[in-house]
């Protein structure tokens, strides 16, 4: 009978040890460099559970059993196994090596990375790797333009950056670079992106289902993590181009510990167009001198105390100047716009035990827009003159701090705290003008506001059989002018695995958004105006509702479908017959141009993937619908906003042609955008102000729609080897088959509508290099 009781005790102790739960925490890192790998898939092939390595490339597993195999994965590199044993030390720190090709990252457990295993749907991630493939405008790598390509993304205008996500205003979006909000991530109009490609990490979208930590912004998070500098060696990388050139710089500062990584980035057309005009122009011609160009740079410094703790400094500061300076001997003038952002934070992510992790951050965000006009003429030998002088801004002081705690395998949970103070300068005006001796200048100051933004935030990850489930609450407050606003907004994402792993999913979330962007429908130049929401102004809000499925199909495929109904309120746009400048610049009462009103978006995207190979690429289609309301715009009714588009099509194409050559191609269609146009003019009595010869009348609010949208974008890039390092050399040409897509409407005094076109063909060559 003892003998019984024996055998009964030791066979459950062991099988207390078998479920006994183990905790596999490490860092994944590329092998040689040490950069941190942000994203890698990270399996264990024996419960078929994994994670992805944080912003830091650091990863927490918990597991059961005495012993089992890791998979590590990443796009672009050769797949990793490690082996692990709870008898052993259970802290791993993993390198990959780069792969020369794509076609040699096979995912051995055939489960790294699948979409379906994640509870939440509407999010997209892009690896630069599969960004750089892709052709650029005049060569530019572009991080934003590659966004566009994804279903539910929409760009606005002709070869712009902005983008317009399920219906939202650009305003909508946060951008985020390594936490930080950047107000206006573009140059060059938007015809570029802000972000240096060489400098970027990763990229992640998330356009709904958006889990409890994101706030402040309705339709959109794009996630930019800039890349942490080599700890072990030196190392450089540059690219020259038809209109810029770009150096990037990284290395140890500490040797194993500590790193660093500089980049800059600078366009040329002043320095080239400016000689060409002196040596072009005569000598009784009017001097004509225009500056265009844009540069910025960036900064990260890296350093790890321990395997616990991990600090970082990143800064960015970029900018863009134009402008043109003509006169003769009787006048003179000068016009200039320039705008830019300043960014920086301080972080330190902290592990306080194998189940709990702790990030602190200190952030700081400026932008600001001036727009300067003089003009001076000689009179009688006196001079007059006469100028203008426009600016605003916003400016950001902000603390962030979050746990995340893991109890078991099957849960997680992530709790934080956020405040930010913001500073507005919404637009100040000065004229100034000297005449017959007489001296007069006018202030349109609207002077500084300030407001204060809290949220705190919990969010629960739990998984449960076939269900895995995200579900929180972010809570926020804002005040600002003696008024309060407050929002609990809740937040849900499930997952329910059917047979053959294809995943349902579904999604739930409510946004809001308490600071706005006014910029002009008429001027070309950006006129950007950031205000807050105030007592007149009401915070924006949306709800959102997702479902869909996903698969991953032969491994290398992915597949999703997904349908989406969003409603948004308190969305802003100008009241009737309101100028910019006149009306809200330079008005002390600026609130009274603005009307507040709904809208409505919903419709539904497809996604086909193909992520790994010597080709790669996808297909991604929207079929939408998008529409504005406001009490004082067309009558009350409904309208279909300016970028509502039916359909919007994009085809993506990488092919590694042999071991020097690639190719890849972009196609992309998509349903004119919206426009108002005057139906007719009445004639106006002699003498009275009006447009065209007489009163416009206007049917509706968008009663017009462009021409359809498309082009083809191709490149070819040839690479070398050399003993030093590697070179590149990349030709192509954007819109290809030089189709004359609308940038703007035009309409003459017979009332005929001309749709303009500004970007034909436009061939690129530019060469690249590493060491």
């Amino acid at each position: 009978m003892e003998k019984r009781y024996l055998i009964i005790v030791l066979l459950l102790m062991s099988l207390g040890v078998h479920g006994q739960p183990v905790i596999l925490d490490g860092t994944v890192t590329e092998s040689g460099s040490g950069t941190t790998l942000i994203g890698a898939n990270v399996r264990d092939m024996g419960s078929d559970k994994g994670t992805m390595t944080d912003g830091d490339g650091s990863f927490s597993l918990q597991v059961s059993g005495e012993e089992g195999l890791l998979v590590i994965s990443y796009v672009g590199y050769q797949v990793d196994t490690v082996f692990w044993s709870s008898s052993q030390d259970t802290m791993f720190h993993i390198e990959l090596v780069s792969s020369v090709y794509l076609g040699e990252v096979t995912i051995q457990s055939g489960r790294a990375g699948r979409i379906e295993d994640e509870s939440q749907a509407s999010m997209h991630r892009i690896s630069m790797e599969q960004i750089e493939k892709l052709p650029g405008l005049l060569g530019e790598t572009d991080v934003l333009k590659s966004l566009q390509l994804m279903p539910g993304v929409q760009s606005g205008t002709e070869g712009t950056s902005g983008i317009f996500v399920r219906g939202g205003s650009i305003d909508q979006n946060l951008i985020l670079v390594d936490g930080v909000a950047m107000y206006n991530p573009s140059h060059v109009l938007g015809l570029f992106s802000s972000f240096n490609s060489d400098a970027i990490q990763s990229v992640r979208m998330t356009k709904g289902g958006f889990p409890a930590r994101y706030g402040g912004r309705l339709s959109s998070v794009v996630e930019v993590d800039m890349r942490a500098g080599d700890t072990n060696d030196f190392h450089g990388s540059g690219q020259i181009g038809l209109i810029s050139s770009k150096l990037l710089l990284e290395g140890p500062i500490v040797r194993g510990k500590s790193s660093f990584l500089f980049s800059v980035r600078r366009s040329y057309t002043d320095l080239i167009a400016r000689p060409v005009i002196r040596m072009t122009r005569s000598e009784d011609k009017e001097q004509v001198l225009p500056t265009a160009y844009f540069h910025d740079a960036s900064i990260k410094l890296t350093h790890r105390f321990s395997d616990t703790d991990l600090l970082t400094v990143t800064g960015y500061m970029g900018a863009d100047n134009y402008g043109v300076k003509r006169s003769d001997d009787t006048e003179t003038t000068d016009a200039f716009v320039t705008w830019g952002n300043y960014l920086g934070t301080l972080n330190w992510k902290h592990r306080i035990n194998p189940k709990l992790f702790t990030n602190a951050s200190v952030t700081y965000s400026r932008y600001r827009l001036d727009n300067d006009v003089a003009y001076s003429f000689f009179k009688n030998g006196k001079e007059d003159y006469f100028n203008s002088i426009y600016y605003s801004g916003i400016s950001d002081i902000g603390l962030n701090y979050s746990f995340d705690f893991m109890p078991n395998r099957h849960h997680s949970l992530k709790m934080g705290m956020k405040w930010t103070h913001h500073i507005y300068s919404p637009g100040a005006l000065t004229y100034g003008y000297e005449l017959d001796g007489e001296n007069i200048r006018e202030d349109y100051q609207q002077g500084e506001m300030t407001s204060q933004e809290r949220a705190f935030f919990l969010e629960d990850d739990l998984e449960y059989g076939n269900f895995k489930i995200n579900a929180g609450f972010h809570f926020s407050q804002f005040y600002t002018d003696e008024k309060l606003y407050y929002s609990f907004q809740p937040r849900l994402s499930i997952r329910y695995l059917l047979p053959g792993r294809w995943a349902v999913k579904a999604s739930y979330a409510q946004m809001q958004q308490y600071i706005n962007l006014l910029t002009s429908e008429s001027l070309s130049l950006p006129s950007d105006l950031w205000i807050p929401s105030t007592d007149r102004i009401e915070p924006q809000t949306s709800w959102q509702w997702v479902v869909g499925v996903a698969k991953t199909l032969w491994k290398d495929y992915e597949f999703t479908l997904e349908g989406y109904y969003k409603e948004m309120n308190n969305v802003l746009s100008y009241q009737p017959g309101v100028s910019f400048i006149l009306d809200v610049a330079s008005s002390h009462d600026w609130q009274s141009s603005i009307a507040q009103g709904r809208g409505w978006a919903y419709g539904a995207e497809f996604l086909f993937k193909k992520k790994y190979g010597r080709t790669s690429g996808w297909v991604g289609y929207t079929l939408s619908w998008n529409y504005r309301q406001f009490d004082e715009i067309n009558q009350g009714e409904k309208f279909p906003f300016t970028y509502d588009r039916r359909h919007d099509l994009s085809l993506v194409l990488s092919h590694e042609l042999s071991d020097r050559w690639s190719v890849s191609g972009v196609w992309i269609y998509g349903t004119g955008n919206a426009y108002s146009v005057p139906d007719r003019y009445f004639p106006a009595p002699e003498g009275l102000p009006t447009e065209m010869g007489g009163y416009a009348v206007y049917s509706q609010k968008n009663n017009y729609r462009m021409s359809d949208y498309h082009r083809l974008d191709v490149s070819f890039t040839r690479t070398g080897q050399k003993k030093w390092g590697s070179t590149t050399w990349e030709f192509g040409a954007y819109n290809t088959y030089f189709r004359k897509n609308p940038f703007y409407v035009s309409q003459d005094q017979n009332g005929t509508v001309k749709e303009v076109s500004i970007l034909p063909i436009i061939p690129y060559i530019s060469w690249g290099f590493k060491f």
